[in-house]
């Protein structure tokens, strides 16, 4: 269903100006956003229903901003996106506050992570193949991001500390996934 609305999303852009050439790209980028729109408003949904609007936000923008940059796994299916997505943004709002009692483990989870960044991101797939310049470029990229972010998680924790664990939780999920799927391209590769 979203790859036929996603298709009809394309031409109807291509009818109206865009070059037909990248038609597959408008297709897989309509079928992202269609993803990324029904699993965010359902964790919203849920966000507001558990009283933490803004715990939803920092997590989608920590992990959003990470993830787009050091890439990862990719699911099979747009069910299993959706699903994916859902299940891993309702664990984090909902355990994130235990981060705090284990944030020695958070500290030592971030530096493994931070490694696994500079070392291997980004993480290309088929579905998102790079150049060498455009890897070197989402890397460095990937290494700010992740900085800024650890930056702002260590202002928030001295204003409101379950803002801290889940702006950690946002770039711990991203790099998960992001290993999953260096894991995936490396079985297949």
């Amino acid at each position: 269903m979203i790859h036929s609305i996603s298709t009809k999303f394309a031409d109807y852009l291509i009818q109206h100006s865009l070059p037909i050439e990248k038609r597959e790209i408008y297709i897989y980028g309509a079928e992202c956003f269609f993803n990324l729109l029904i699993s965010d408003s359902i964790l919203l949904i849920y966000a507001i229903l558990t009283h933490q609007p803004m715990e939803f936000l920092l997590w989608l923008v920590s992990f959003s901003l990470l993830r787009t940059h050091i890439g990862g796994y990719h699911a099979s299916t747009h069910a299993s996106c959706i699903i994916s997505g859902i299940v891993l943004g309702i664990f984090c709002l909902q355990f994130h506050h235990y981060l705090c009692f284990y944030f020695p483990i958070s500290i030592i989870l971030l530096c493994v992570s931070f490694a696994f960044i500079c070392k291997y991101a980004p993480v290309c797939s088929s579905k998102h193949p790079l150049s060498a310049k455009q890897q070197k470029k989402e890397k460095k990229v990937s290494i700010v991001c992740f900085l800024i972010e650890i930056l702002l998680a260590l202002v928030l924790k001295n204003i409101y500390l379950y803002y801290c664990t889940i702006i950690i939780c946002g770039i711990l999920v991203a790099c998960f996934f992001s290993y999953i799927g260096f894991l995936q391209y490396k079985k297949t590769n």
